[in-house]
């Protein structure tokens, strides 16, 4: 069974989006034999805000959705280093609606050999782009210093509640890319 919300003793979250977990939802999970908490943060965040499973012995794993934000730092990076102009890392599906015409207009301004995509198939469905997986020790950071234009690309929810802030937008910048 798994759980991604969090929860803790004072019932915060980091994120607008992720509204903490039912406590009666959490307990259930304790009782499986079989659990973990998924946290799209880091374990530095994650220690805090995850720390209710961690007291109801359900194992919290740390994936986050982009760079991990205590390790990042601003970097110099050579053009002459760059490899690719376009890199969109994170899956289309979900992002779509609200989206399409502007990602349908970016991928056409650069020649398909010049974009680089982690992420799902949903982008070879919806746009006809191959996309390579993340494994965990792709260096996001050396991604994004390879490449010129790094879109984070919100959903409509994040546009909506203005939350568009994310570590992606910070850690796009420190690498040297835009």
């Amino acid at each position: 069974m798994v759980s991604g919300l969090p929860f803790n003793y004072s019932y915060t979250s980091p994120d607008i989006q992720a509204t903490c977990a039912n406590p009666v939802e959490v307990d259930l999970i304790s009782h499986f034999n079989r659990k973990i908490a998924w946290s799209q943060w880091s374990s530095v965040y994650s220690n805090s805000y995850y720390s209710g499973h961690v007291t109801r012995d359900i194992p919290v794993i740390c994936l986050p959705y982009a760079g991990n934000i205590p390790t990042n730092s601003a970097m110099r990076r050579k053009l002459d280093a760059i490899s690719s102009k376009l890199l969109v890392i994170g899956n289309l599906n979900h992002r779509r609606r609200g989206n399409m015409s502007l990602v349908r207009n970016l991928v056409r301004l650069v020649p398909p050999d010049q974009i680089k995509i982690y992420g799902g198939n949903d982008w070879e469905k919806l746009i006809g782009l191959e996309t390579k997986p993340t494994s965990l020790d792709t260096d996001i950071n050396a991604l994004y210093q390879s490449s010129l234009i790094c879109p984070d690309i919100h959903t409509i929810r994040q546009k909506y509640h203005r939350t568009q802030l994310n570590d992606r937008t910070f850690n796009i910048g420190a690498a040297g890319a835009f």
